[in-house]
């Protein structure tokens, strides 16, 4: 069996990893005022509402990605 691993990933792995990057690119760049916002709150000082919203939109940006994830392992059985 020839080991078709790439940076020692397996390719599922790397193609879920691409797919991933992509998707939070793509999510940064479409949030990146409110983040900007929301850093500036940061640095101002920290309290408990502003790690709240960083919770908040940290949990936000989980359910595209695991969305994205499991098209990435859909497409990977179809074509790979």
């Amino acid at each position: 069996m020839v080991d078709e691993r790439w940076l020692g990933l397996r390719p599922r792995t790397a193609t879920r990893l691409l797919v991933i990057v992509i998707v939070f690119l793509g999510l940064f760049v479409q949030f990146r005022e409110p983040l900007a916002t929301l850093a500036g709150l940061l640095l101002d000082g920290v309290s408990g509402r502003e790690l709240t919203l960083v919770l908040l939109a940290l949990l936000s940006a989980l359910v595209p990605l695991l969305i994205a994830t499991a098209i990435a392992d859909a497409l990977y059985d179809r074509f790979g």
